[in-house]
């Protein structure tokens, strides 16, 4: 066997010792011809996602995160926890649902080929699996962006387990709203941060300052797949509501999975709207917006308020603070049928309440900050941050 061994390696020994050498070479070059590539004045920052989906306002949240931190400061690298995608179709799925990143000091990696954590000044993980990829002597460079109490998107089981966990394990964090912020210091005892929800004004805009311009529309925010926007209260109020008012038109939006819905009156639409100029036309064409959040409050009915749309949400889990503990800019209800649908009918029989919380809520939503000004407030807190280590 040894006699074997050595006779292999008298024939072959050479072209293995000629690889081995050109192999630690080409190792060599990526890694210097990457770092090259990267002005080492700007902070390195590693964002880990699952894969995105479309349509999804918490992707585009990250997405929209990225795009606006500054360019000078910063050098991003998106990867994308996917074993079987190529890196240039996440580029496409990238670009086309949520922002071209060709001009910008962006790299987009599958999670799996990326080798340069070494390299990076801070890992954002974006959902509680993101932070099991993470090995623990990167700990001090973690800033976990946070959009939800993920725990709540499971029944009590292994997932819910290891949702929980990621906010045991002493990172900072930073979180899209105060709710989920207050929420962490207080269950977990986390430190960290949060920003207030961005509006893209350029897009959520008044269009049109008649009120009674608007059609007999009502708007739902259908997410099926989503069991924390409560799609099947929504179905039910709403073919309630329709069979009272027919000559209302009811359209659902918000996902690809509304082909499905079994939905139908004369008027009934179901829609996904790709880009954001067409939601911004959606919410200036109606009377109502329905927008349910069990968890923490969305950024859907503040875009609706923009646009100058009355808006029903459920009064649930604390979710007056997407208000300010108002109760005079939503139309909050208890989440059950009988008491949105009363509401409902309540409202549009009385127009003028309508409109009322129509300029309330533009009042409102107008104090909201720029997505500018929240990406300034993100980098303060990345910098200060690192400046602590």
């Amino acid at each position: 066997m040894i006699n074997s061994i050595l006779s292999f390696y008298r024939r072959y020994g050479f072209v293995i010792t000629f690889y081995l050498f050109f192999d630690q070479l080409r190792r060599l070059f990526e890694k210097n011809n990457h770092s090259k590539l990267i002005d080492q004045k700007k902070i390195k920052i590693a964002w880990i996602l699952n894969m995105p989906m479309p349509g999804s306002g918490g992707y585009r949240n990250i997405f929209r995160m990225i795009y606006n931190l500054p360019n000078k400061n910063f050098h991003h690298f998106i990867l994308i926890n996917s074993n079987f995608i190529h890196t240039s179709t996440l580029n496409r799925i990238i670009s086309k649902y949520f922002y071209n990143y060709s001009q910008q000091n962006v790299e987009i990696f599958n999670y799996h080929k990326f080798k340069f954590f070494e390299n990076t000044d801070i890992i954002i993980p974006t959902f509680w699996n993101t932070t099991e990829l993470i090995e623990r002597k990167f700990l001090k460079k973690i800033v976990y962006f946070v959009q939800d109490y993920e725990p709540f998107f499971y029944p009590i089981s292994y997932d819910y387990v290891r949702a929980f966990n990621s906010y045991n394990r002493n990172f900072y964090f930073i979180s899209s709203g105060k709710w989920v912020h207050d929420l962490l210091k207080k269950k977990h005892k986390l430190k960290g941060s949060y920003f207030d929800f961005p509006i893209e004004r350029k897009v959520y805009r008044l269009f049109n300052k008649k009120f009674s311009s608007r059609k007999k529309r009502i708007i739902f925010f259908a997410v099926p797949e989503n069991p924390r926007r409560l799609y099947q209260l929504g179905f039910s109020v709403l073919e309630r509501f329709s069979k009272i008012k027919p000559d209302y038109e009811i359209i659902f939006f918000g996902s690809k999975l509304l082909k499905l819905n079994k939905f139908r009156n004369n008027f009934s639409k179901n829609l996904f709207l790709e880009d954001t100029f067409s939601l911004a036309e959606l919410y200036n064409s109606a009377l109502v917006g329905i927008a349910f959040s069990s968890t923490n409050p969305s950024l859907v009915p503040i875009e609706m308020m923009s646009c100058g749309l009355p808006v029903i949400d459920a009064d649930f889990n604390d979710n007056k603070l997407n208000y300010d503990g108002r109760e005079d800019l939503a139309i909050l209800s208890n989440p059950d049928e009988d008491s949105i649908l009363d509401k409902l009918l309540y409202y549009t029989d009385n127009l003028n309440l309508l409109e009322n919380r129509s300029k309330k809520g533009l009042a409102f939503s107008s104090k909201y900050p720029s997505e500018l000004k929240v990406a300034e407030k993100f980098k303060s807190v990345l910098i200060n941050h690192l400046n602590k280590y």
